[in-house]
């Protein structure tokens, strides 16, 4: 194209997008106000007010005038009738012909209930709510009344409803009240105070009921004043598909009803409900004297009839239990509207979370804990191996892995469980870096098919614990349904030393009290709380005692699975097979005395911790299968425990052993128990100290703590004693006939756990 073209049709296309002209211009703005205008009219509030006042005024006519053109009282179908027949057929005929009967009914039914306000006594009470509006007893109604009788009585002062024909008098509130007594949705008057906190001596009666100015089912409107805009639906019956129900609240002071709700046709209404059946109100007022507020309960013909609503909704013969009246309620403002809401509300969703919980067995208090559900999660089996002498005991030539698949051998062996069905497998370690590795090759030899899970986890010496946590919380969640949990620990190997921290992170002390030796911590909580040596070692002898008991009695024997291995003679080099069938680390005959003389174990720290009187270091593991207990069911396992729950604490680094001490009673509060519920506990005795400390702090009966003995006689494989404390508490709950469990245990650097347990054994 020549370059002269070029440029022409350059110019061509810049004077087609030249901006309009200003009469185009004001076409294009005057058209996008309108547009705006009318998006803006037709999502306003008002229009869609206008549209629903315009809709139920086109009903109620087109009703008005099927009532003229088809009198209701006709025997015979009309020529119209007839022709809606064959268009329709015979079925809708059919539901026009009930629905003509139902609406003489209720036209009836208040025509009855009109009658008997009028014969009714006034100022007979029917009902007792109390400052907040919510009803709390029925009170005795007049035989006449048809409302049946009581002659329990009560005191308590509040507000009333009154039954009987408004006199506008202010009536006291009887200081009488009777539980039991039947109370029908008919006649009724509400006494509202005339501000919040006055007397019932001076509450205002407000009469709702259908008056002689009105015909069949319509309500008196000729009094209502504007509504306040405020929702608070009630329940409505399963047996009432027309029908609905409201608390309607009111203020003074206007006199038009600017919902444009027709009062005078309750039952137009049903267009208000969404698909779900969520009644959407509109709340007429009433009138009120100066400075009160007032309340209106309106209801659907069939809801006042004699076939009224029970508690929860259900039809009874009729009467209507008080949970049926619960949100009758009063206002005293447009602020206290919006408090008195949000307190309902909040009420209300306890309410539901109360129902849920007992739907579902709930998790607080001893009777919740105590029930089953099948979403529990229950143990039906706990195992543990022989605790040996760390680096010179039956396992200090076995390695890690060996052990766990020995004990997952055992578990499948003794469960009987199809290895298929065990979805994952969890590992309690702290000294073995490669655990997940050992953990999933032992669990694949153990014949746990590869289409399950394997994994470690370490939070020091509740690694044990955590496991068991991790497995019940998938269960819990619904991620699987079975699965094992272990804790193992090879302390013969030793593990890795920790590495200094960076010189940011040492700046923060407690950051660098998570250095501290063990020992020292447990030297720390002797001298910070004042625990002699003496004390310590008398305690440590009585672990002792008690673990001697146990083993001699044999009690320990339902818990531990002998596990053959081989051991090595550090002189002659021989090496030969063993089975370990019991602890090695108690010590027959050991007294406070004999503990006495044994040289401080941390002098660097202290005196007052020992080799007799700290825990051993020892070789060992343990096992606890859990499962859902509908899973336990239909396996036909049986069920030793239901695992409620555990929780974790932290106390200061240098003191950790005393986490116990946090951990309990955090778990506790959690379940809604106190210490005195718990009927065995099991508390890690890493030292001595730590556990006087504990016994002293929790006020516990050290009756109820160890009775087996602890980890000062037993030894403390620090992975394992989370699961090994589950095993030994539940063969003695057994034992003994004990229900509500708890174990817990210190946390290196400064933490607690602790974890609830409730004994299906007994």
């Amino acid at each position: 194209m020549p370059k002269a073209d070029e440029e022409e049709n350059d110019t061509n296309c810049a004077r087609e997008v030249k901006m309009p002209t200003p009469v185009a211009k004001g076409i294009i703005i005057t058209v996008s106000a309108l547009v705006a205008a009318g998006i803006a009219v037709y999502e306003s509030p008002q229009f869609r007010q206008w549209v629903n006042t315009s809709r139920r005024k086109i009903a109620v006519a087109l009703h008005n005038l099927g009532d003229e053109i088809h009198p209701r009282t006709s025997a015979s179908p009309t020529r119209q009738d007839t022709s809606m027949t064959e268009e329709l057929g015979p079925e809708a005929e059919e539901r026009r012909r009930i629905a003509r009967e139902e609406l003489q009914r209720r036209r009836s039914v208040l025509e009855e209930h009109r009658k008997r306000r009028e014969s009714a006594p006034a100022g007979s009470f029917d009902a007792l709510v109390d400052d907040d509006g919510r009803l709390l007893r029925t009170l005795s109604p007049e035989p006449s009344g048809g409302l049946g009788n009581s002659s329990a009585v009560e005191v308590t002062p509040s507000q009333a409803i009154q039954r009987g024909k408004n006199t506008g008098s202010q009536t006291p509130v009887a200081e009488t009240q009777t539980t039991g007594a039947a109370l029908t949705k008919q006649n009724l008057q509400v006494a509202i105070p005339a501000a919040a906190g006055a007397a019932a001596a001076s509450a205002t009666l407000i009469d709702y009921t259908p008056t002689s100015e009105t015909s069949g089912m319509d309500f008196s409107t000729s009094t209502l004043n504007r509504t306040e805009e405020v929702e608070r639906p009630l329940s409505r019956s399963s047996s009432h598909t027309e029908g609905y129900s409201e608390v309607l609240f009111a203020h003074p002071g206007s006199s038009t009803n600017d919902t444009g709700r027709d009062l005078r046709s309750p039952f137009s209404d049903l267009s208000d409900l969404d698909s779900t059946g969520a009644e959407h109100h509109e709340r007429p007022s009433t009138p009120s004297t100066a400075g009160s507020f007032s309340q209106i309960y309106e209801s659907a013909a069939d809801e006042w009839s004699d076939d009224t609503l029970s508690d929860h909704g259900r039809s009874t013969q009729g009467v209507a239990t008080p949970a049926s009246w619960s949100e009758i309620g009063s206002v005293v403002s447009n602020e206290d509207l919006q408090n008195r809401l949000h307190t309902e509300y909040t009420m209300a969703t306890d309410r539901l979370n109360s129902i849920l919980s007992h739907l579902k067995g709930g998790n607080t208090g001893l009777a919740a804990i105590t029930q089953k559900n099948p979403d529990d999660v229950v143990i039906t089996l706990a195992l543990r191996t022989p605790l040996a002498k760390a680096v010179k005991g039956g396992f200090k030539d076995t390695q890690l892995d060996y052990i766990v698949y020995s004990l997952l051998k055992e578990v499948i062996d003794k469960s009987k469980i199809d290895p298929a069905l065990v979805e994952d497998v969890c590992l309690g370690n702290v000294n073995d870096g490669k655990a997940p590795y050992l953990l999933r090759a032992a669990s694949l030899a153990a014949g746990i098919p590869n289409t399950s899970g394997a994994s470690s986890v370490n939070r020091f010496c509740s690694s044990g614990l955590k496991a068991v946590q991790d497995i019940a919380n998938q269960i819990t969640l619904g991620q699987i349904d079975v699965g094992i949990a272990l804790g193992a620990e090879l302390m013969s190997a030793g593990g890795d030393a920790v590495q200094p921290f960076s010189e940011e992170v040492l700046k923060n002390q407690e950051s660098a009290d998570c250095l501290q030796p063990m020992g020292q911590t447990s030297e720390n909580v002797g001298s910070d709380f004042n625990i002699s040596r003496e004390v310590q070692d008398k305690y440590a002898a009585e672990s002792y005692r008690r673990a001697e008991e146990a083993q001699k009695a044999g009690w320990f024997d339902d818990e531990i699975v002998p596990i053959t291995t081989k051991v090595k003679d550090p002189k002659t080099g021989e090496v030969k097979q063993v089975t370990l069938t019991k602890d090695e680390g108690i010590r027959y005959g050991t007294t406070a005395e004999s503990l006495g003389k044994i040289r401080p174990a941390f002098p660097k720290f202290g005196n007052r911790s020992t080799g007799g009187n700290s825990s051993q270091v020892t070789d060992g593991a343990a096992a606890v299968l859990l499962m859902r207990r509908s899973r336990a069911i239909e396996l036909n396992q049986p069920i030793l425990a239901k695992f409620c729950g555990a929780t974790v604490a932290g106390v200061p680094p240098r003191i950790m052993g005393i986490g116990p001490t946090a951990a309990i009673p955090k778990l506790l509060s959690k379940f809604n128990l106190n210490k005195d519920d718990i009927d065995i506990y099991e508390i890690n005795e890493a030292f001595a100290s730590m556990a006087v400390y504990c016994l002293q702090n929790l006020g516990l009966d050290h009756a109820k703590v160890n009775p087996r003995g602890g980890a000062i006689a037993l030894g403390h494989p620090l992975g394992a004693t989370g699961a090994r404390q589950i095993c030994t508490i539940l063969s003695e709950a057994r034992r003994t006939k004990k229900k509500v469990l708890v174990t817990s245990m210190c946390i290196g650097t400064g933490q607690g756990m602790a974890g609830l347990f409730v004994n299906e054994q007994v």
